[in-house]
């Protein structure tokens, strides 16, 4: 508690001046006290039962309070902010790819596509003439250019001949 330096003063009204400054610094500390009690609940403080001392407690899922070194470790390594995760973040919850439009900008599509593999590749990479597909190993195509016949007569004659 703060007391008036009295050594300094003498007499009746410096006597009441003590007094009335002692019982301002005895209302304020009550008033602290009052807010400190006040709020210690919501705030996760604890006023200590020598009623000056103020603590706090360990947070956790349903208390209100202080991080851990552990927690506060935890906390400050997350993700930092990024305009092209909050863009991301912002996408409808559509099935799709998603499709970079733009710094910071996505769209999703939603046109179904065939799944590339290497058939499709080969496939995609020939060049040149008319003809048939002709597959020659794994992942290896050709465009085959041999004339074949279409005459039913003929392909029914070669069949009888085995």
């Amino acid at each position: 508690m703060n007391h008036f330096n009295a050594h300094k003063m003498s007499g009746a009204q410096d006597k009441k001046m003590e007094m009335t400054y002692n019982s301002l610094v005895d209302l304020l500390n009550r008033v602290i006290r009052k807010i400190i009690i006040d709020t210690t609940d919501a705030n996760g403080l604890i006023l200590n039962n020598d009623g000056e001392t103020l603590s706090i407690s360990l947070a956790d899922t349903d208390t209100t309070g202080a991080l851990s070194y552990t927690d506060w470790n935890t906390f400050n390594n997350k993700q930092n902010h990024s305009n092209e995760l909050d863009a991301l973040s912002s996408l409808a919850d559509t099935a799709g790819f998603i499709k970079k439009t733009g710094d910071a900008t996505y769209s999703i599509d939603t046109t179904n596509y065939q799944p590339l593999d290497d058939d499709l590749s080969a496939i995609a990479a020939l060049t040149g003439s008319i003809g048939l597909l002709k597959k020659t190993a794994e992942n290896t195509w050709i465009i085959d250019t041999s004339t074949y016949t279409t005459d039913s007569n003929a392909i029914a004659y070669a069949i009888a001949l085995g």
